[in-house]
């Protein structure tokens, strides 16, 4: 079986996150999002996207407690 890839296009991050791509272009804008940028290209790295979510579940969960 072969693994997913570890860096991912635009279109793919969306996916990952379940947002739009315009939502995924907001979150870059506002430096919620690490990513690269290799002159027009830009990719995120599938274990960053998977570290934001564990921070917004965590995020989530300490601020339902206060």
């Amino acid at each position: 079986m072969q693994e997913p890839p570890e860096y991912l296009n635009s279109e793919d991050a969306a996916k990952v996150l379940s947002v739009s791509l315009s939502k995924l272009y907001m979150m870059r804008q506002h430096d919620q999002l690490p990513f690269i940028k290799n002159g027009r290209n830009i990719l995120y790295r599938r274990s960053s996207l998977l570290e934001f979510l564990n921070n917004l579940e965590q995020h989530s969960a300490t601020g339902a407690n206060t």
